[in-house]
């Protein structure tokens, strides 16, 4: 009996060891994160298939917000995910961070472009544009 019960620990210690070894660092914790530079474009390098993050700051109490400029190249990129995250500056109305997350399809550069504006306001010109240069290997 003490043997049988030896043998279950011993598996079950394993399962843990493994578990922790190989769930550890889950794809979103080692995601390459790319905040969006103070100059007009930023240079990204990914790997095809890889999933990266683009970080920007963003005002939500204004109204404003990243948008696309110009659609997306969906053979080399995709966004698979839009998310907010708090500057925790704890000011009311304060800054917050936009989330895009991405998977790179296929080799090759392509461009996101980005334009910072109020959606509701369709005439008017965009308070900012950013380009995110990728390059896919």
């Amino acid at each position: 009996m003490n043997r049988y019960l030896v043998k279950i620990g011993i598996f079950m210690l394993t399962g843990v060891y493994w578990t922790i070894l190989f769930c550890a660092g889950t794809e979103e914790e080692r995601m390459t994160v790319f905040p969006m530079s103070d100059k007009e474009e930023t240079c990204v390098q990914v790997q095809t298939g890889q999933k990266f993050s683009l970080k920007f700051v963003t005002s939500p109490g204004t109204g404003y917000g990243w948008e696309l400029a110009a659609p997306l190249d969906e053979k080399m990129i995709v966004i698979v995910e839009t998310r907010n995250e708090e500057a925790n500056s704890g000011l009311l109305g304060a800054s917050e961070y936009e989330i895009w997350i991405c998977r790179a399809l296929a080799a090759g550069c392509t461009e996101i472009t980005l334009k910072y504006v109020r959606p509701w306001e369709k005439e008017a010109a965009p308070v900012k544009t950013h380009s995110y240069k990728v390059q896919i290997h």
